[in-house]
Order: C-alpha cells, then structure tokens, then sequence
C-alpha cells in the first residue's frame, strides 16, 4: 500500500521501494505489527493508504468512483483507529506540495466532517473511562517539554534504532532537564528553517509536514496515558522512510555522477534494508511474551519501581511465583513509597497461607493508599475465619 501511494511522487519506482522498504522493516514498527491488540493499528494504517491512493485516482482522472473510495475508506479507518483523524491535514498537505501549491479545502469537507465524529467520539470514550490525563510533568510548560524530548528521541530512534523498548517511563524530576529546553529550542528551529527553504528542499518539507500530521493524535497534545511509544510512530515513519530514500538517493547520486551503471545505489539500498531487517528479527525475542518485554523495560529502566511491578506481575501470569516476589521486593527497594508492590506480595503471600507476611504488605498497602479497593478488601479476607 505505502509503495503504491508513493509511486507516483516518488522520482522513481526504486525510490519508492526502498522508502516502503525502510517503513516496513524498521524496528520501531515491532510494536504496531507484533501484538494482537495493535492489530487496529495496521488496519486503520492499511485504510489510511487505501484513502490516500483512492484520493490520488481521483486528482488524476476526475472519476467520482475514486472520491467515494476514499472518503468510505476513511471512514473504515477511523473506525477501526481514530489515529488516522489527521487524514484531512495530509490531503490538504499533498496539494499543496504536489498539484501547483494551490490550498484546496471545498473537497476536504466530507473528510474533516469525518475526522471530527471520529476524535469527538474517541475524546468521549476517554472521558467515560477515566482516561483523559493531566499535563505529564504537572504544568503546560513541563508537559510541553517532555513532549519535546520526546519528539527528539523518535527522531533519534529512526536514525538510530538502538535501546528502544515495550515501554518508556519519565520521572517527573526531569521536566525541566537542559536537554528538553535544547529539545523545544531545536525542534522549533528546524521546523522553521525547513518551512522557509521549502521550495530549496520539498522533500524535506514533505516528510516534516508527513510526519508532523500523522503523529499529531498521538503526540500528546492531550496528554495521552504513555507519553512515548515506538507503535505512536507507526504512520509517521512513512515520512522518515522517505526523507531517507530521496536523501540516500541524492548523495549518491552526487558521488556516482559519472558511472554507467547505478551499481552503488542499488547495493547501499540492499545493505540497508538488509540491516534494518537483521536489527528487527535481532529484537523480536523482546516480544514473544510478557516477560521478555517487562524484562527489557526493566533493562533500558533501571531505576523505574513500576517496570519492576509490571515484571513481577508477568512472572506471576507465568507461573513463576519465586521470581514474582523478587521482582516485587526489588519495586520496593527502588521506591520505598510506592503501594502497588504490597499490594502484589499481600495477594501472593495471602495465596500461599504466609498470613503474617500477607497481614504486614496489607497494612503497608494501606498506610500508601488508604483508600485502595484491593487492599481493603484483602484485609476483610484476611480476617474472615477459615479463610485460607
């Protein structure tokens, strides 16, 4: 799908297989394409493209058949994820950049209808289940620079697929680190830079508008309950496989100006669609189950106590009780005020008839959280008669 739709903007087809080439086998995508439930992620992406592709048919030939194709196929991919809600943005964007720099708006109107239903109904489903978050860090300033270091480390993750993992944790007390005023400042920077020399550098403009309104859902312009995740890079990746074709293309193209055969090209793309599917088959074992990908949260996050709750609890469902206790004792070394690991160890200990183990997790539970549901009601177990 990503070949067909850059196929025509693309200067030419091995461009274009290279870039869908990079979108496909690029480790960040290990998330988005290996869990069952993100399944919705590449359909709506796969209905994304069907949209855009249909939309293109229609810029080309007029026919109303290639319009209504794209306008129900967003629809299909809103419903299956409202990440695609930016869609609107994108077509808007792709005129602009491709047929004449011409802002034309009468014919995204069906699509912003849509996108609007969609978001205001995701919004809701939020809302009813508790979901809608408050700034990470705890202020709009806080928020807007860890969202900013943030954007920095996915750029540096495409570039350089190395330490990713299931799960990014952020304490607080880094708000307001130098790196994320350096982060803000350069983001800043190079977006105005790039908008300026757009017509010195259109691909460069086309891959940071791609990747700015594609990311946009999920960039935590409300807050979201992860403030990083490599599947919230899954369509906007298609903006960073581009820039690297059309650039990789250049270069060489520059060096080998006066040799016969495109040898070169053809072969630095193979090394790095070669390497790129060597480092993701290299990280596919992080996600075979839910320990080996607790287990490398707990590894790029040393210092997090709830990576190491969620490692004991994975143990647990695995049937490794002896490891469970560990992982949860190891929560508690880490963050001594921390109640979810109490809460664990009185349930394990509660199972295993270590009632004055149970009886001491319990009441520190509810000395952290005195109002924890759990807690009180293990508690009320623990002092029935007979209970075991």
């Amino acid at each position: 799908m990503a070949c067909l739709f850059l196929r025509s903007i693309l200067p030419s087809l091995h461009t274009a297989v290279f870039a869908a080439l990079i979108f496909a086998l690029h480790p960040v995508q290990m998330e988005a394409v290996s869990l069952a439930i993100q399944r919705k992620t590449v359909l709506s992406g796969a209905l994304f493209f069907v949209s855009l592709i249909s939309y293109q048919g229609w810029r080309r030939t007029g026919k109303c058949r290639h319009y209504v194709a794209a306008v129900a196929a967003f629809i299909a991919a809103g419903l299956a994820k409202p990440i695609v809600i930016t869609l609107p943005l994108v077509l808007w964007f792709y005129d602009y950049v491709f047929i004449g720099g011409r802002v034309r708006l009468a014919e995204k109107l069906p699509f912003a209808v849509i996108a609007i239903a969609v978001g205001g109904a995701a919004v809701a489903a939020h809302a009813a289940v508790g979901a809608i978050h408050p700034p990470h860090g705890g202020t709009v300033l806080a928020h807007l620079l860890m969202v900013s270091r943030v954007g920095l480390e996915y750029v540096a993750a495409i570039l350089l697929p190395a330490n990713l993992s299931p799960v990014y944790y952020y304490p607080r007390r880094m708000a307001y680190a130098p790196l994320n005023f350096l982060a803000l400042a350069t983001i800043v920077t190079a977006c105005a830079y790039i908008a300026l020399r757009r017509r010195r550098a259109p691909w460069s403009f086309f891959c940071l508008g791609w990747f700015a309104f594609t990311l946009l859902p999920e960039s935590n312009v409300l807050p979201l309950a992860q403030l990083r995740a490599d599947r919230f890079l899954y369509l906007p990746m298609l903006g960073a496989a581009v820039w690297l074709a059309t650039g990789t293309e250049r270069v060489l193209a520059a060096i080998a100006a006066g040799w016969r055969w495109p040898l070169p090209l053809y072969g630095t793309f193979l090394l790095v669609t070669a390497a790129l599917g060597l480092a993701t088959h290299a990280s596919a074992p992080v996600w075979r189950s839910d320990v080996s990908a607790w287990t490398r949260a707990v590894e790029r996050h040393p210092w997090c106590a709830v990576a190491r709750v969620h490692l004991g609890s994975a143990y647990a469902v695995a049937g490794d009780p002896a490891r469970a206790e560990s992982a949860w004792q190891d929560a508690i070394r880490i963050d001594p005020q921390l109640a979810l690991p109490h809460r664990e160890l009185a349930k394990l200990y509660h199972r295993q008839g270590q009632h004055a183990l149970a009886d001491a997790h319990v009441h520190r539970l509810l000395e952290l959280a005195p109002n924890d549901p759990e807690g009180m009601a293990l508690l009320a177990a623990m002092r029935r008669p007979g209970e075991t």
